[in-house]
């Protein structure tokens, strides 16, 4: 299992050169993966398949008409991937195809900002995941 945080800006818009729309948000993706060839190995490494769930708490700002909405976005992806080692490097290639869904985020204010919500909200809860990870491990410290 694999727990992770993110803490980022997801979308932004601009007016004469000013940010005056964005959508930020918090959340944690928990990861479960299966090793086929696990007990061939003496750790994790080869081909996987597995699942991630991501749970965003997001806030949706418009600034000319200070407005401000909260929500959630919930995903579901189904991942794979193949972990390389080369001596104490691991390199890890994933690929992964996911959807979800939003709540919290239907006030009918929001259709006066129109230009910038067109599909931005829907951007969140459908993804594609493509990773490359490199990773360094340390052996075990004898105690001779």
């Amino acid at each position: 299992m694999r727990l992770s945080y993110e803490n980022q800006k997801y979308i932004k818009g601009a007016e004469n050169g000013q940010t005056v729309y964005e959508v930020r948000g918090k959340g944690v993706i928990a990861e479960f993966r299966f090793y086929p060839s696990y007990s061939k190995k003496s750790a994790p490494l080869g081909f996987y398949l597995g699942s991630s769930f991501r749970n965003i708490g997001v806030t949706e700002t418009y600034s000319p008409a200070s407005m401000e909405f909260t929500g959630n976005v919930f995903n579901y992806t189904i991942i794979s991937g193949y972990k390389f080692n080369f001596d104490r490097a691991i390199i890890e290639v994933l690929a992964g195809y996911g959807s979800g869904q939003v709540r919290g985020l239907d006030d009918p204010r929001r259709s006066q900002i129109a230009p910038f919500t067109d599909n931005t909200i829907d951007q969140l809860k459908a993804n594609f995941r493509f990773e490359i990870s490199l990773g360094f491990y340390f052996p075990k410290l004898s105690t001779d």
